[in-house]
């Protein structure tokens, strides 16, 4: 795979820094523009991966650079590079950044986004997925929720907590405040996974404007997949975390994992509402396949195009910048030997918590072996005798409802 950067600033102080860097980085062949004119001449010259882009820029500012990438280029990966975003600058974003660093950045937090962001292109082969996913401006969402999150917004005091738990039920609001929130803009020294934290560091006007935003929302109406389900896949995803979170409690993992259990357990299924929006035909084969074969729903992904749900999660959710433990909890769900940390990771707490949901009533009686579960992997780690116990603390959720 081609590793071509390409850096878009007027500052010629910038990209001489720039070239010192990546004079020491041979991995990487690196473009250099001064002006966003340049940049798309370069962008049709070369098969250019990951774009930088300076907000303030000569003539056509950066935003309006992202625009035109995103229409042309919608494969490119699309990162602020930026001494001078504001927030106003990161709303109107929300729909053409993939990411955001500030200047000025640490060289190896640079080099760190670069890798990543090659590194989560390894998850999906099929480069008309890859294109489509980096594409997405926003996810579809259920109107309930939107209207929820509106009424709590415009009481006279509205409640930091109750927004965060509105929230915390919808994949694409969630994914974009978790982006925003983590994005070097604002400088934390650790990454939030809680959605109720994220509101009270964002503040009430930021979110407003969010959910308000174009791309933040999409109409619900545009899942038109025959046999596919949002709610159905909302309820699954609402049990998962649910059920990961009080593993994660039953087995005193730090409030940091439990967090990101919760959130990736939520959105482990975010790749089949990516496909059922934007490929229902794609969607629709895959259903076919489950119905004349003995295969598993991610088999028969595979076959149809190339990527399971999993993985395409995962990217969609790497090239968003969501913290690392998140994303790898989605993208190897089904096969978390796959993950990079070994121990019980916010992984493990969300490949069990789905075997557990998806047995739905039959939870206290299916044996372990049945259910989809990486018994090398839980043995490995540890864990393999303690799944009665995190059954029964599941059951007992169940119990009330």
């Amino acid at each position: 795979m081609a590793r071509e950067v390409l850096f878009v600033d007027t500052d010629n102080y910038m990209l001489k820094a720039l070239k010192r860097v990546f004079r020491r980085e041979q991995q990487w062949q690196v473009h250099y523009a001064e002006g966003a004119t340049a940049a798309l001449d370069i962008l049709s010259a070369h098969p250019i991966k990951i774009l930088f882009t300076e907000i303030r820029l000569k003539g056509t500012d950066g935003l309006e650079l992202l625009r035109q990438v995103q229409a042309q280029y919608p494969e490119v990966v699309r990162i602020i590079f930026s001494g001078y975003t504001s927030q106003d600058v990161l709303i109107e974003s929300v729909g053409v950044a993939h990411q955001y660093l500030s200047k000025p950045c640490d060289d190896n937090q640079l080099l760190d986004t670069l890798l990543r962001a090659f590194t989560i292109q390894k998850l999906v082969r099929h480069d008309g997925l890859k294109e489509l996913v980096a594409g997405l401006t926003g996810l579809p969402s259920l109107p309930s929720l939107y209207g929820e999150i509106m009424a709590e917004l415009g009481r006279e005091d509205p409640a930091i907590d109750k927004i965060g738990e509105i929230i915390s039920q919808d994949l694409g609001i969630t994914a974009k405040v978790l982006q925003i929130v983590n994005s070097p803009f604002f400088g934390l020294m650790q990454e939030v996974q809680n959605p109720s934290r994220a509101v009270g560091l964002l503040g009430l006007d930021m979110v407003r404007a969010m959910v308000l935003s174009a791309g933040t929302f999409s109409k619900f109406e545009s899942v038109r997949a025959k046999g596919f389900s949002m709610e159905d896949l909302w309820q699954h995803g609402m049990q998962t975390a649910g059920y990961a979170k009080c593993i994660a409690q039953a087995h005193g993992s730090p409030l940091k994992v439990e967090d990101a259990a919760f959130i990736a357990g939520l959105m482990h299924d975010i790749g089949k509402l990516l496909v059922a929006a934007n490929k229902p035909g794609a969607y629709e084969q895959v259903l076919a396949r489950l119905a004349d074969s003995d295969e598993s729903f991610f088999q028969a992904e595979t076959a149809v195009y190339q990527a399971d749900h999993a993985a395409l999660g995962g990217y969609l959710l790497g090239l968003w910048g969501i913290p690392d433990e998140v994303l790898q909890a989605v993208a190897y769900h089904h096969a978390p030997g796959r993950g990079r940390d070994k121990g019980v990771t916010a992984l493990t707490l969300v490949h069990v918590a789905n075997a557990f949901s998806n047995q739905g009533a039959d939870l206290a009686a299916a044996a372990f072996e049945t259910m989809g579960l990486d018994r090398d992997y839980l043995n490995e780690i540890g864990v393999w005798g303690d799944l009665p116990g995190w059954r029964h603390v599941c059951l007992e959720v169940m119990a009330q409802g």
